[in-house]
């Protein structure tokens, strides 16, 4: 059960992503982020922390999963794999 949460963590981060990059999703965004400059930053603070939750959750449930000893076991270090990588690829961006 575990491994399944972590693997659909990135999923849903993707999703997420890709929602947002279609013209309904943009004017989701736009209309609540356009008021005035706090709901701008508070918006995008509100998806900075959503995704980095859902990494989080994801590293965690691996975590988890590994500890369980759930079956096949190759899936649950796979996404352990995954999901620190995710995490060093966006940490490495900032000096």
């Amino acid at each position: 059960m575990c491994t399944m949460i972590s693997l659909a963590c990135p999923m849903l981060i993707v999703g997420l992503y890709l929602f947002l990059t279609t013209s309904r999703g943009t004017r989701l965004y736009d209309n609540f982020a356009s008021r005035d400059i706090g709901s701008g930053i508070a918006a995008m603070v509100m998806l900075f922390l959503v995704m980095a939750g859902l990494l989080i959750l994801g590293v965690v449930t691996s975590v988890c999963a590994i500890r369980r000893r759930e079956q096949p076991a190759w899936l649950s270090r796979v996404s352990l794999a995954a999901h620190l990588l995710a995490i060093l690829a966006t940490v490495s961006k900032f000096p």
